[in-house]
């Protein structure tokens, strides 16, 4: 018995000269494991979208125009791979033009005739060029190896039938390598029919089941399916192995890498599905079989739909009333449209249509029309499904609680857990949608991963993580850094340009009155002593830091004071040397009333919800320990009236790392709702949180935005000045943690990288499973080809800097740079284990 592996490539895959020679050299590799390989194509990449604009269109000039562009862009391929122009070709285009001369519109026999000359185009070229890298081929007709088992044209099912011509020469194998279009079949009347879009990676499927091969391989310009899409969160990671259930579950909720139908005709024999890229033909893919273990429970992927429509369809008569919703789904199949999620309750059901249905509106409106007669009906365009997925879901749902917080400021329409345990679906408004999915990546798969299920991450593996989307006061600095670390072991440093950079763009927000600098992100004395001297205030949270800045002789009367749960001993040193108080506890100005008598201060106000990049860092909302809820206001109010105390302003902040422009205009409207019951404020101190970029693809805060939004917001706040009091936003760029490779463990695949520091210098991601960009300083540019765990000398398993980072081959002695170090580093570093955290300095 001939044994066969199928290998199928995408449109992508198939457009230039440098994928065609991988072609080659793929297809010359497998002539090495098995005695014959059968290849499927797609179409050149934007061929299909063209031949259906040629179908849609009337206009004779629009459509020589379009039949222009089709051949020229085969053309040049085909001078591209230097094969001859053979009259074959010109026959093709030949029929191509007289196909659409006569081509009636709305004809499905004519449209599947048109469509299906991409393909055929494509493999005509293959044979050729594969021909001319000295591999013996045979081209097969697509229409002949597939028979369809409906009467559909367009998007038809079928079945790879043993009766056909080309499969019987197939079975002779007189010939060792075939190459086909995918997407095309015929009907019992011969007519050509198509498999729909993504239909060549069924064709694949169902030759590779037909012949019984020992693998398919499906190529595209992706090596495999990621924890989600990379083009939305590009640390999102490589998934080594799926099962075929778990794949088509993800390929189902929003996936492109693979046609959902493209799974079942592999289920019988049971054959071995791989994901591949011609952009990196030696890059790990994702190998989908029936050998993953059924006891596997974790989440793989974050899956998402877009542009998806619900449905909301109420009536009191559904209670108790049989046969209710089955007069109701009887709608959607009269109209031919299918539903994707389902949601009921005592008196409504809610359903969500794909973007697909949704757009064929004379359906949708006819099916609206009919569903009337039943029920009340409300449309909700425009929003996102997006699915955790990964087997035995019910299992792991309490695991998962801590993503519910995200939630907090987002209308979740609707919440489904699928009947085959594989998946659970929240249904959002999609206008922060690509926001929410980033952030739920982070808390899922920021962690330690199974290296067993995950690979790489997609900015690492198409080296995306570049030194150039950082500040680049290091790399220009680079030497003097690895002079200075000659001298250490580690070492924070930080660049005092780039804090005033940072400054300067918090400056030009005219609206803003005053700064003030959480000195609790940074307490070197240089960098307090720069931001004085630039006008900055400073913002401290406990008596010790006000200590601290009186001995660095920055004791100014410019100093604001709000602690947390502190000791009355601590509210009354600061009121006795005239600092500014904040007071954020009802308990402090109900039981110590005398200690505030006369005194001008300021409240902090919980905003009742919070935001951030971590929980941790979220600091609003009835389960945080910050603020005095607004419901409280009229107990102050009398408390304040009690003691002649005067509300010079009012402090909120809803957390930190915050990327979105309208968080602080959201925190001064609502300040502003309070100022009947507390006349006397005059300023709104809107906290800080301004975040700046951890990941590859985090965008940068537009700061033109957030003084747009602030100064209309101060147009309409008569008499009151804003503040803000950032800490990070200053100081995280401007600061790198430098350490040395110490040693090299390789244990079961995984290669840990060892450093002389861990988190005992920067806990930051222990603490808040925060990312920080990784960088071998002395091989800066060399190529990044291991993926690596960076890790330090503290006797904790969370002593992580970095999992799954791509980096040079490291080497005892290198040194290690982690980027945006500046903030939260050294503040919060410790003597644990009786290691010497890293020492500061500031580069000259």
């Amino acid at each position: 018995m001939k044994t066969s592996i199928v290998v199928k490539f995408g449109g992508t895959s198939v457009s230039t000269v440098k994928s065609w020679k991988t072609i080659a050299r793929v297809v010359k590799q497998r002539l090495k494991e098995v005695d014959r390989v059968i290849i499927v194509v797609s179409a050149i990449a934007g061929i299909s979208d063209t031949l259906d604009e040629l179908c849609q269109t009337t206009d004779p000039a629009q459509r020589q125009l379009l039949l222009d562009e089709i051949e020229t862009r085969h053309y040049q391929l085909i001078n591209k791979l230097k094969i001859s122009k053979s009259f074959y070709y010109d026959r093709q285009f030949a029929l191509l033009g007289y196909s659409v001369k006569n081509y009636r519109i709305g004809d499905p026999v004519s449209y599947a005739r048109v469509m299906a000359l991409g393909e055929m185009m494509s493999a005509m070229i293959g044979e050729a060029f594969l021909r001319s890298q000295k591999i013996p081929m045979t081209l097969l007709l697509a229409r002949n190896l597939l028979l369809a088992t409906d009467d559909g044209y367009t998007d038809t099912a079928c079945i790879f039938s043993p009766i056909l011509e080309e499969q019987r020469f197939l079975a002779e194998g007189k010939r060792r390598v075939f190459i086909t279009g995918g997407f095309v079949a015929r009907n019992d009347n011969d007519e050509t029919v198509l498999l729909g879009r993504g239909g060549s990676d069924t064709s694949a499927t169902l030759i590779a089941g037909g012949i019984k091969a020992q693998r398919c391989e499906i190529w595209s310009n992706v090596p495999g399916f990621y924890s989600t899409d990379p083009r939305t969160v590009s640390e999102a990671k490589l998934i080594r192995k799926l099962s075929y259930e778990e794949a088509q579950e993800i390929a189902l909720m929003g996936a492109k890498v693979l046609h959902p139908r493209a799974i079942a005709p592999l289920l019988p024999e049971q054959i071995e599905l791989r994901l591949c890229s011609t952009d990196d033909y030696r890059a790990e893919g994702t190998v989908i079989s029936g050998q993953v273990q059924t006891g596997d429970s974790m989440i793989k992927a974050i899956s998402v739909k877009d542009k998806i429509l619900l449905l909301q369809m109420a009536s009191l008569q559904m209670w108790r009333q049989a046969g209710f919703l089955s007069d109701i789904f009887a709608c959607f199949k009269r109209h031919g449209l299918s539903v994707d999620l389902v949601a009921t309750s005592e008196a409504t059901v809610c359903v969500s249509l794909d973007k697909g249905m949704a757009e064929r509106r004379p359906r949708l409106d006819a099916l609206l029309a009919d569903l009337g007669n039943f029920c009340r009906v409300k449309q909700i365009p425009s929003c996102l499904a997006i699915s955790l997925i990964g087997r035995s879901i019910r299992s792991i749902l309490p695991k998962i609680s801590k993503i519910l917080t995200l939630f907090d400021n987002q209308i979740v329409y609707l919440v489904s857990q699928s009947a085959n345990n594989l998946s659970v679906t929240f249904v959002v408004d999609s206008q922060r949608g690509a926001r929410l999915v980033q952030r739920m990546h982070r808390l899922l798969f920021s962690g330690k991963t199974s290296v067993d299920v995950f690979g790489s991450s997609w900015s690492d593996l198409q080296g995306h993580q570049q030194a150039s989307q950082l500040p680049k006061w290091w790399i220009d600095k680079r030497q003097q850094l690895l002079t200075l670390m000659q001298q250490h072991d580690m070492l924070y440093v930080y660049d005092l340009e780039t804090v005033g950079k940072a400054l300067q763009q918090l400056q030009s927000i005219e609206a803003v009155d005053r700064i003030y600098y959480a000195v609790k992100a940074n307490t070197c004395r240089q960098v307090l002593t720069f931001l004085a001297d630039k006008g900055c205030g400073l913002e401290c949270v406990s008596q010790g830091e006000l200590i601290y800045l009186e001995q660095a002789q920055l004791n100014s009367s410019d100093v604001l004071f709000t602690p947390n749960f502190c000791q009355r001993d601590e509210y009354s040193y600061a009121l006795q040397h005239r600092y500014q108080v904040t007071v954020d506890n009802l308990y402090v100005l109900e039981k110590w009333g005398d200690l505030w008598r006369g005194q001008e201060i300021f409240l902090r106000i919980d905003p009742g919800g919070g935001r951030g990049h971590h929980r941790h860092v979220t600091t609003g909302g009835v389960r945080s320990k910050f603020g005095i809820a607004r419901s409280d206001i009229t107990k102050v109010r009398k408390i304040i009236d009690q003691y002649k105390i005067k509300i010079k302003g009012l402090h909120v902040h809803s957390g930190s790392g915050i990327l979105t422009s309208d968080d602080w205009r959201w925190r001064a409207e609502m300040l502003a709702e309070l100022l009947d019951e507390l006349p006397d404020v005059k300023i709104f101190n809107l906290g800080g949180g301004f975040g700046v970029p951890e990941h590859p693809q985090d965008q940068r805060l537009a700061i033109d935005a957030v003084a747009k939004s602030l100064a209309e917001v101060k147009d309409r706040l008569s008499g009151i000045d804003l503040w803000i009091e950032p800490g990070r936003y200053l100081v995280a760029e401007a600061g790198v943690l430098l350490a040395k490779v110490t040693q090299i463990k390789r244990k079961d695949g995984v290669t840990f990288v060892g450093l002389t520091t861990g988190m005992n210098s920067l806990i930051r991601p222990a603490l808040y499973d925060s990312y920080h960009q990784i960088f071998n300083l002395s091989r800066l540019d060399d190529r990044k080809q291991e993926t690596v765990d960076i890790v330090g000398p503290i006797c904790e398993s969370a002593d992580n800097f970095g999992n799954a980072r791509q980096l040079p081959p490291c080497q005892e002695g290198d040194v290690l740079l982690i980027a945006n170090a500046g903030a939260y580093g050294a503040t919060m570093s410790s003597g644990y284990n009786l290691r010497r955290p890293a020492d500061e300095l500031i580069l000259d």
